[in-house]
């Protein structure tokens, strides 16, 4: 398995001129520098002098000289209360939550920094990662009432959370590769806070007998900070990471208020067939922006839904159809940068515009026995940009008219009406399973699922190297329940058939295309006990 998260697939070139091109090229085999052609790093080498300086064929093995530094702590502290009286019930559901993490790799994606490169006096390689430590607890709280004809709920709802995040980068040396030298120049580090209140309340009312109405709506409020973190010099050399402090920068400071609802009709048109429609609204507070720790708007979301439900074969067979269409508005882009102090590029979140997604979902089970069930799921997607914009980060455009340089240089690209990434037009999934008795011993149930996606693409502007083409993953897995004893197993196998596909992709610095993977084949075997 990758013990990285990106896999370097090459640089886009347009083969006749030897430019970079993200639409009409080809990847050319290399992350590192190539004499007479554009793009790569030169802290891979130099193609195809060095070894360092190729991609590898197989995307599952990953080019490194840096043994990866990772640790992950989470504690979790959860409080479940429910009271029934005359009058209604009352929920408590309260956690406390830390977490921490750092996580440091080879940024070179290479062999770079074991031997001295073509055209370098020492070999050097680089050294990137983030750390996490955050802190949250979560109290939602509501009660539930039967009036007359309605059924009412109302709560409240509280969230609070202090993190900090930092961006981590050093060099290595050919002689010594664990050995890190970290830099103080990264400005991506901030700790900030986030403090939310919710008051809610849904009323569903039956108008009738076949008519049911749902009300709801919920005011939302968020106070958020945002602090930059630096480096602290200190401890840049002989510690397994560096640590920062607060800067001088002000404290930035952010307030959001959002009012929801929820607008739903339910009606019966047989004893086993309803028909529902629905309106709503949601919103998600903004982002912190990498490399100035701005605050950034909310994003707003409206999404309005009509479907039947009904039950056939004496109830053995269920089926259900939604269509749908929302509407994403302010969601955040990311835009390269050049990091000051340095040749990286880094990657920051600014305003890009909104989305409209409508499509189709068809749901279905059906038990022909009662040891026997079987599922299927069909999702139809026209998901494409209204207003969004990307930059462009490549020298040739083909002539693409909604390509604009701008001042400094720079290129954005209007993708307003194209697809959005990762929503292919068609997607079925199909899950079966049977149990059987093996009386006193217990029960043995083999299961399947299969999974199948039509082609997407990856990236925000359509390049060639990022379109993924349709493929099919197969589960397998055979639970094993003890009689009486509270004791059962599950021996699984995912993506049984070790298909890969791109789970992420992106352009880094010297248009190096990059790229995530699924996860291969994986099997094991879980144990439960009930008690």
């Amino acid at each position: 398995m990758a013990i990285s998260p990106y896999i370097v697939i090459g640089v886009p070139v347009n083969p006749a001129t030897r430019a970079t091109n993200g639409f009409s090229g080809v990847l050319d085999p290399r992350g590192g520098l190539r004499d007479g052609w554009q793009g790569g790093r030169d802290v891979m080498g130099t193609f195809p002098n060095d070894p360092s300086a190729a991609v590898i064929n197989d995307m599952r093995q990953i080019s490194t000289d840096y043994l990866p530094n990772r640790r992950i702590k989470e504690e979790t502290l959860s409080l479940s209360y429910s009271f029934v009286s005359d009058i209604g019930e009352f929920k408590l559901n309260a956690g406390h939550f830390n977490y921490s993490s750092y996580n440091i790799l080879d940024a070179d994606f290479s062999i770079a920094g074991t031997y001295i490169i073509s055209g370098r006096e020492t070999g050097l390689g680089w050294i990137s990662g983030q750390t996490r430590d955050s802190q949250s607890k979560q109290i939602d709280a509501n009660f539930s009432t039967e009036l007359a004809s309605a059924q009412v709920t109302a709560g409240l709802f509280y969230f609070d959370q202090e993190q900090a995040y930092n961006w981590i980068f050093g060099t290595t040396s050919d002689s010594a590769p664990q050995s890190v030298t970290w830099a103080t120049w990264p400005n991506d580090s901030f700790e900030f806070t986030a403090e939310s209140k919710a008051l809610y309340l849904q009323s569903v009312i039956a108008v009738g007998d076949r008519l049911e109405l749902t009300l709801g709506g919920r005011y939302s409020e968020d106070n958020r900070s945002s602090h930059r973190l630096v480096v602290d010099p200190t401890t840049v050399e002989g510690t397994p990471r560096p640590f920062h402090v607060p800067s001088d920068d002000a404290v930035q400071l952010g307030d959001d208020s959002h009012f929801d609802y929820r607008v739903a009709l339910m009606y019966a048109i047989g004893n086993k067939t309803n028909i529902f429609a629905s309106l709503a609204t949601g919103y998600m507070s903004g982002e912190v922006q990498s490399g100035t720790g701005s605050l950034l708007d909310a994003s707003e979301n409206d999404t309005i839904e009509i479907g039947v439900k009904t039950s056939l074969l004496n109830d053995s067979l269920y089926i259900s159809a939604t269509a749908y269409e929302s509407r994403y508005e302010n969601l955040t882009t990311s835009l390269l940068f050049l990091i000051p102090e340095s040749d990286v590029y880094g990657s920051r979140s600014v305003p890009g515009g909104g989305v409209k997604s409508r499509g189709l979902e068809i749901e279905s089970t059906w038990r022909p026995r009662e040891q026997t069930l079987l599922s299927a799921s069909i999702t139809l997607d026209d998901s494409k940009f209204e207003e969004f914009y990307k930059r462009y980060v490549y020298t040739e455009t083909d002539g693409n008219p909604r390509i604009t340089t701008l001042d400094d240089g720079s290129r954005t690209m209007d993708v307003s009406g194209l697809e959005t990434p990762f929503a292919p037009d068609l997607t079925i999934a199909l899950n079966a399973s049977h149990e059987m008795q093996l009386h006193e011993f217990g029960t043995i149930t083999p299961s399947a699922a299969i999974y199948w996606s039509d082609s997407y693409n990856t990236e925000t502007v359509p390049y060639f190297w990022s379109n993924q083409n349709s493929f099919w993953t197969l589960d397998l897995g055979l639970a094993y329940d003890m009689a009486r004893s509270g004791l059962s197993f599950q021996a699984y196998v995912t993506n049984a058939t070790d298909e890969e596909y791109f789970t992420g992709s992106d352009t880094f610095s010297k248009e190096r295309a990059v790229v995530q993977l699924n996860d291969p084949r994986t099997w094991g075997i879980r144990m439960k006990l009930d008690f």
